[in-house]
C-alpha cells in the first residue's frame, strides 16, 4: 500500500514529504500493514508507539535522502525492516546486551543516530544513540509524528537541521518576538540554529536581518549580545563593521576574531565575499584587527592566530606591518604555524625567518 489517502493528515504529511525532492534524489517508501508491524514486534518481544505504527501504516515507512537514511539529509529515517536496537545506557555501563531499549530509526552521523525508546519513564520519546547505547536528552518535540512533522516542516522551510532538537520551532520573525518579551538566550540560540552556516537556501529576508540587528542593538546582556553578533555575521549582515564597532572592547576580542575566523574560513580570501564587496571598508576596518593583534599578543592569548589570519588576508595588510605588532616572538611563533599558501606568501620574508 503507497499510503492512506482517505486519512488527510496522513495525505498532508505524504505531500510534504513529496516535496523533499526538490532537495535531490529523495526515495519515499510504501506503508507497510498493521499485520507486518505485529509481527515485528512479536519477533522482538518489543511493543512499538502507537503514533510511529500510524505513521508508517498510513504515510511512509521511511525516507531516503542522497543515499542515506539521515535526518540531516531530505529528513530521512529507515523502513522499520532495517531498523535495529540499541540497548540502555547506565553509569557504570553494566549493560545487557542483549536488551532492546530504543529502536534505532535515523543517522546523525558517524556513529550516532536518533531513535524510539521502547522502555522506562521516556517510552516513545525520540532518543540520542551512539555505539549502541541509548541517551535520554530532553527535546521539544514528543514523540515520533510531532518530531518528523516538525522536522519536515523546517526543512521545507530551509531552516538548518542539523541541531533540529535543541531550538523553538517555528518562524524567526516569531521567535524573535518572544525575545523581545522574555531576554531569554534560548530564544537567540534558536535563531542561530536556524539561520544555519551558508543561509545557502536564503532563510534570512534583508527585513529579517534588520530585525536581528535592532535587537542586537537594544540588547543590554553581553552573552545574548555575543551570539546576536555571531548570527549577524553568518546571515552576512550588510554592514558587519558597523556591528563590531559596537562590541570592539577588550573583552570582546577573543569572540570578534574566533567568529570572523571561523565563520568565513579567512574573511577576506573567501571568494563569496570579495565578489560581494565586503572588502569596501576594509580601510575602516583593518585597524581595529591591529589593535586586537598588540592586544591578544600582548596577553600571549591563542585567540590571536584568528585575528591574524583575517589581518594578513586583509588587502590592506603589508608584511612590514609585523613589525608593528608587540611580542615579537610571540608572533614568530605563530607565523611558523602557517599552513595556508596565501598567508605564507603574504608574511615573506617572516615566515622563512620564523621557520629557521
Amino acid at each position: 500500500m503507497k499510503y492512506n489517502i482517505n486519512d488527510p493528515e496522513a495525505v498532508a504529511i505524504r505531500e510534504k514529504m513529496e516535496q523533499l525532492k526538490q532537495f535531490g534524489d529523495v526515495e519515499i517508501y510504501d506503508t507497510i500493514s498493521i499485520e507486518e508491524v505485529r509481527k515485528f514486534e512479536d519477533e522482538n518481544n518489543i511493543k512499538l508507539p502507537e503514533d510511529y505504527v500510524w505513521f508508517i501504516t498510513n504515510v511512509a515507512n521511511g525516507c531516503k535522502g542522497d543515499g542515506f537514511y539521515d535526518y540531516r539529509y531530505s529528513c530521512g529515517f529507515r523502513p522499520l525492516e532495517r531498523t535495529y536496537f540499541s540497548r540502555e545506557y547506565i553509569d557504570d555501563d553494566d549493560c545487557n546486551g542483549e536488551e532492546k531499549f530504543s529502536l534505532d530509526i535515523s543517522s546523525t552521523g558517524c556513529t550516532g543516530s536518533y531513535g524510539i525508546f521502547l522502555k522506562g519513564e521516556h517510552y516513545g520519546e525520540i532518543s540520542d544513540d551512539d555505539e549502541g547505547l541509548a541517551y535520554y536528552h530532553p527535546k521539544r518535540v514528543h514523540g515520533f509524528k510531532e518530531w518528523y512533522n516538525t522536522l519536515l516542516d523546517e526543512t521545507l522551510l530551509g531552516y538548518d537541521v542539523s541541531v533540529f532538537d535543541e531550538r523553538i520551532s517555528g518562524k524567526i520573525e516569531d521567535i524573535l518576538d518572544s525575545y523581545r518579551q522574555n531576554h531569554d538566550i534560548f530564544y537567540i540560540r534558536s535563531v542561530q540554529w536556524k539561520t544555519g552556516w551558508d543561509c545557502s537556501k536564503n532563510v534570512i529576508t534583508e527585513k529579517c536581518k534588520n530585525d536581528i540587528y535592532e535587537v542586537f542593538v537594544n540588547e543590554t546582556i553581553h552573552e545574548n549580545k555575543e551570539v546576536l553578533f555571531f548570527i549577524l555575521v553568518k546571515v552576512d549582515y550588510p554592514d558587519i563593521f558597523r556591528v563590531i564597532e559596537q562590541i570592539f572592547i577588550p573583552e570582546n576580542y577573543e569572540s570578534i576574531a574566533f567568529t570572523l575566523d571561523t565563520k568565513n574560513g579567512i574573511y577576506f580570501n573567501n571568494s563569496r565575499h570579495l565578489e560581494k564587496g565586503i572588502v569596501e571598508n576594509t580601510e575602516r576596518y583593518y585597524p581595529m584587527i591591529i589593535k586586537m593583534l598588540d592586544y591578544l599578543s600582548e596577553n600571549e592569548n591563542e585567540y590571536f592566530r584568528y585575528a591574524f589570519r583575517i589581518a594578513v588576508m586583509n588587502p590592506e595588510f603589508k608584511a612590514s606591518h609585523i613589525e608593528e605588532i608587540s611580542n615579537r616572538d610571540f608572533v614568530m611563533k605563530h607565523i611558523s604555524g602557517l599552513y595556508n599558501d596565501e598567508l605564507k606568501k603574504r608574511t615573506e620574508p617572516y615566515y622563512t625567518q620564523a621557520k629557521k
